[in-house]
């Protein structure tokens, strides 16, 4: 199947706490792109709409369209070649759940210089692949209100939030404000509980493919790191 888009994302093996948590946290797997049984019912279905579109993942190189000559054979086949190349990354402090830009979100606690490593590595690593944003997309992207260097990394890497700008994160609710914010902030640290403060291990990379309007991101292909 082609995609009409592709990431390069962390998802945690499904066996894992984490990967159980995000399961029943947003109502879907990203792993069998299947419905869940979405726990915390004091949660609004619409505050992990966008999330659950995208599956529980973080970001290290955003979603791209294939430039024309590239195929979604040749991308899969480069990340599995990347990931033999790449030593796994420990999250020795764990995660917490934070509010970050008006949502709620999973970051380390103490995140090393190799994590960001890794991203940055993904996103050149795979640049040679990703269609330049046309118009209509930048004029998105800086509707954020994006500073000059994060313009500067857009029209370079098609995402402004690479490089310095990288903050390693596994989104748990769309954009929220005021009393929404505090009151899914507070819901999440207690459901999150049991997932964080402990060392967990960036062990893959995972190739997602987005089908298109609002079908959820599907895994194509997890991939060790081995190096």
């Amino acid at each position: 199947m082609s995609y009409a888009r592709y990431a390069i994302y962390f998802v945690p093996r499904a066996e894992t706490e984490l990967a159980r948590f995000g399961r029943s946290w947003l109502g879907h797997d990203i792993e069998t792109d299947s419905a869940t049984q979405a726990g915390w019912p004091q949660v609004s279905g619409s505050w992990r709409a966008a999330p659950r579109r995208y599956g529980f993942h973080a970001t290290l190189k955003a979603p791209f369209a294939l430039k024309p000559g590239r195929d979604a054979a040749l991308l899969e086949a480069a990340v599995g070649r990347f990931a033999e190349s790449q030593p796994p990354v420990g999250l020795d402090a764990g995660l917490k759940v934070v509010a970050l830009g008006g949502f709620v979100a999973l970051v380390p606690a103490d995140p090393p210089p190799a994590l960001a490593d890794l991203a940055f590595g993904c996103v050149e690593a795979f640049d040679a692949f990703r269609k330049p944003p046309d118009d209509d997309e930048l004029a998105r992207r800086r509707a954020a209100g994006l500073t000059e260097a994060q313009d500067a990394l857009l029209l370079r890497w098609g995402y402004p939030y690479v490089g310095a700008e990288f903050r390693f994160h596994m989104t748990l609710t769309g954009s929220l404000e005021g009393d929404d914010l505090a009151r899914a902030l507070a819901i999440a640290e207690q459901a999150a509980a049991p997932v964080c403060g402990h060392a967990i291990e960036i062990a893959d990379l995972v190739l997602c493919g987005d089908p298109g309007g609002r079908a959820p991101f599907r895994l194509v292909s997890r991939h060790p790191l081995r190096g």
